[in-house]
């Protein structure tokens, strides 16, 4: 198959995809974006810059991360996300996925300093919150 025959497979099996009720990327979350930029496409590379103190993190963790997980998981979605981020550990965005996920599951608002007992120590029920995230967090 030549590049021309593979190109036009491509383009058909996509209008298919769309006229069975498909997604050929994962739609973002933001209607006014999504006028503009319809989705994320797969193999895709996304950088996102701007000033310090923007919330490109909290962009980042909620679009490309939270919301695309959630909807993989919602629509069998195949996904596979790479993070690069220059500022943050690992360990510190898992902790900032674990607040989200406290407050979007449980209405719990907690925070980074609470999750590392720095002014009190977590109480034993917000463990137990977290615990419960369990196996959603392994998967994730």
């Amino acid at each position: 198959m030549n590049l021309y025959q593979e190109t036009l497979a491509r383009i058909e099996r996509n209008a298919e995809v769309k006229r069975s009720g498909g997604y050929n990327g994962i739609p973002y979350p933001f209607e006014r974006l999504a006028q503009f930029q319809p989705c994320i496409d797969k193999e895709s590379v996304i950088a996102l810059t701007s000033f310090t103190g923007a919330a490109k993190s909290k962009f980042i963790r909620y679009v490309f991360m939270m919301y695309a997980y959630e909807f993989s998981k919602r629509a069998n979605y195949p996904l596979l996300i790479d993070v690069y981020k220059l500022e943050d550990s690992a360990i510190k965005e898992y902790k900032a996925i674990i607040c989200h996920l406290l407050y979007a599951k449980y209405k719990i608002r907690i925070t980074q300093f609470d999750l590392d007992s720095k002014f009190r120590e977590l109480s034993s029920n917000i463990r137990d919150k977290v615990k419960e995230l369990e196996n959603y967090l392994q998967d994730f």
